[in-house]
């Protein structure tokens, strides 16, 4: 079996490190996507490297959503679930490894080597595919950056459905500085986090930050619980005005009893578990990783090379519903990717690189019987977009990409110590191009109308547990988008518009079917189900009528349906119909927040912060069956338990912080009605089972800052 050694990964970044270095040459200010910590302006505006360059959100020509990492420490928000679960356009659903995202009604759905995500997760720009990574928590973050729609020109494989960066909060040579916060709240809860920035020159500075959270459950067994404690550093150091590099290390590592559904229909208490007993359900896993960026100022263009190395381990023994499943999941990875981008942005601005990605995937399950799978996973792409402006206010962008992957597939299937099926050197491969087409349109000061034709695609594999031909293709996706970006009412307000149409192909539809090799055991497949179209619309408000009054509201609804959806049954050649289902999202999702800063004293701030959230009624399995047969008449849904009525969460916050905002004091209350919402639902013949989001909560922190 291939392995990544660190001795490779650091001879690469030495070597790239080197290769910059040698070409030190005199150049302009930066005007690239650096390392260093991207303000916002004095204006207001929030600045984004969405597209691989610091720009205005507004003037950026695609649907995003940005969230603020002081904003998150603020309101004691540090879970994947908790930082996008109010996005337009975003929904989070719970699995037993971590949260699965959705975007416009596309999911993640990763699954080890051979089902990859459908959402490029990054952070500090390094593509971090694991779903368990959403278990740990992000703290010490400069903001949240969530792109809509396919990406598949500046960040290739697997950003299908759109793109999640998190940017953490880089070094600051200007002094001695850090903050430390603590909280406590019910459930047992205790967390803890804090950051030091230390300038060790007047060109170099290193920042610390580490974060420790933990409860005792939310569930009446004790399940849904938290043990995490994370720690990371960043060392920044410009030797010259034209060349900066950044070296970044973390380590993150949970422990607990992990997550589990509960019984449904409810308990009188919703988070009632199945019982477990002998069994003691366990979770563990860490994830450790090194990366740096490197940036030199050309004159002309900028250049960076960020090359990175992770590994990541998970263990878990949990309810699956009533069966205990024990797993583990080994991943490593090896990434390399160099940009060259224009320092120049009119009346061209353009940037080309390459991309290289090496993953090790190992995976295991056992319940009734036990699975081994080993894939090995290498892609290789180049890229290239450019934007001419045509005149003061039109402007064109075209873009392109060329990605080859390939995977290697091994596996053991086992039933009662007997190997009944094995899987030796499976080979594939997939060239497949991207590319990306747009305008955008001033018309107005601040108003920017944009417009854009993009595709996009999700690496295949094949389902191991099926046998070396139950290949699955890429899923591929071409995307229609329109929008309008406003700032009105002299800065006071912000209102952003969009409307997308997809054409959304080769869906892989993961489903559970019994296996005659497994002794009926109900094992996961991956196939290749059908086509669909998806469509429509966000919009996002934004007010400040006054320095101390916010009021923000957003708005998304999405619709989509399936033509064909042909999922293959254990007898060849015969499919379970789902043709003419709807996609399984939630159609219309809205939230608001106020909030009111009162000024108490000489320098006292009082501000609550009152949040909603809506959600209409939903399928969380929409598949029906098209033709009448056992389960019905036509038009019976697979799953008819998975239907979440529509809801509405309250969330509360108050702070007060003093003496210059160094001190401040919160409190909070989430899910103000103890409000029992599912993510997902599903029925057997034993037992029915759900996914529930998390309980009320409250606690208070108190942070200090110097």
């Amino acid at each position: 079996m291939s392995t990544i050694s660190n001795a490779s990964f650091m001879r690469s970044a030495a070597a790239g490190a080197m290769i910059c270095g040698s070409l030190l040459l005199p150049g302009q200010a930066w005007g690239q996507e650096t390392a260093g910590n991207q303000q916002d302006t004095a204006s207001g505006e929030i600045i984004v490297t969405a597209l691989r360059r610091a720009e205005s959100v507004q003037t950026t020509p695609i649907a995003i959503s940005v969230v603020d990492g002081d904003d998150m420490l603020r309101e004691n928000v540090n879970t994947t679930e908790e930082i996008l679960r109010d996005l337009p356009g975003v929904e989070i659903r719970k699995a037993p490894p971590g949260a699965s995202i959705y975007i416009r009604g596309i999911a993640t759905q990763q699954g080890g080597g051979e089902l990859d995500p459908g959402i490029s997760f990054n952070i500090d720009g390094v593509y971090t595919p694991f779903i368990e990574t959403s278990a740990f928590s992000f703290y010490d973050v400069q903001r949240v950056e969530v792109l809509k729609g396919p990406q598949g020109t500046l960040y290739g494989r697997n950003a299908i459905a759109g793109v999640v960066n998190v940017i953490t909060k880089s070094p600051e040579f200007d002094g001695f500085s850090g903050f430390a916060q603590a909280s406590v709240g019910n459930y047992d809860y205790i967390g803890f986090t804090g950051a030091l920035n230390i300038p060790v020159a007047d060109n170099a500075a290193l920042r610390v930050a580490g974060d420790y959270q933990d409860n005792s459950g939310y569930l009446n067994l004790g399940s849904d619980d938290v043990g995490v404690w994370s720690g990371r550093a960043k060392f920044l150091w410009e030797p010259t005005t034209t060349f900066r590099i950044e070296v970044r290390g973390l380590y993150a590592d949970f422990e607990g009893k992990g997550s589990a559904p509960v019984i449904y229909p409810y308990r009188d208490d919703p988070w009632t578990q199945f019982p477990t007993a002998p069994n003691v359900p366990a979770q563990d896993a860490w994830i450790a990783g090194g990366s740096l960026q490197a940036d030199l100022d050309l004159g002309f263009a900028t250049l960076t090379y960020i090359p990175a190395y992770y590994r990541k381990k998970f263990h878990s023994a949990t309810d699956g519903g009533g069966t205990f499943i024990r797993s583990y999941v080994m991943d490593k990875q090896h990434t390399e990717e160099v940009r060259l981008a224009s320092n120049s942005t009119s009346p061209l601005s353009w940037i080309v690189g390459g991309y290289y990605y090496r993953g090790i995937n190992d995976t295991g399950l056992a319940f009734f019987t036990t699975i081994d799978q080993h894939v090995v996973t290498t892609s290789l792409a180049a890229f290239g977009q450019a934007t001419l402006s045509l005149t003061d206010a039109l402007r064109i962008t075209g873009g392109l990409r060329f990605t080859r992957d390939k995977k290697v597939e091994d596996g053991v299937n086992t039933l009662g110590g007997m190997v009944i099926s094995t899987l030796e050197d499976i080979r594939w491969s997939w060239n497949k191009w991207t590319w990306r087409g747009g305008l955008e349109y001033d018309v107005g000061p601040e108003s920017m109308f944009y417009a854009s034709v993009s595709t996009g695609f999700k690496a295949g594999g094949t389902s191991l547990v099926a046998g070396p031909d139950a290949v699955f293709d890429p899923e591929t996706l071409t995307a229609y988008e329109g929008g309008l970006k406003n700032r009105l009412a002299d800065g006071t307000v912000t209102l952003n518009l969009a409307g997308f149409y997809y054409d959304y192909g080769n869906y892989q539809a993961s489903f559970l079917r019994a296996n005659p090799d497994f002794g009926g055991a109900f094992v996961r497949r991956i196939a290749n189900a059908g086509d669909a179209k998806i469509w429509g619309g966000e919009a996002e408000f934004g007010w400040t009528p006054t320095p101390d009054d916010s009021l923000r509201l957003t708005a998304a609804y999405t619709k989509g349906e399936f033509g064909s959806y042909l999922v293959p049954t254990i007898v060849p050649g015969v499919f379970e119909d789902y043709s003419g289902s709807n996609l399984s999202a939630v159609p219309w999702s809205v939230s608001a927040s106020y909030s009111h800063d009162f000024h108490l004293g000489a320098d006292g701030h009082l501000v609550p912060l009152l949040s909603a959230r809506y959600n209409s009624g939903a399928w969380r399995d929409a598949r029906q069956y098209a033709d009448a047969g056992a389960w019905g008449p036509a038009g019976t849904y697979a799953n008819p338990i998975s239907f979440q009525d529509a809801f509405v969460k309250l969330d509360f916050n108050l702070s007060y912080t003093w003496h210059e905002d160094r001190y401040r004091i919160s409190a909070y209350v989430k899910n103000i009605t103890d409000k029992a919402v599912f993510t997902g639902a599903s029925a057997s013949a034993t037992a029915s089972s759900a996914w529930l989001e998390p309980p009320r909560t409250f606690g208070a922190s108190f942070y200090v800052a110097w």
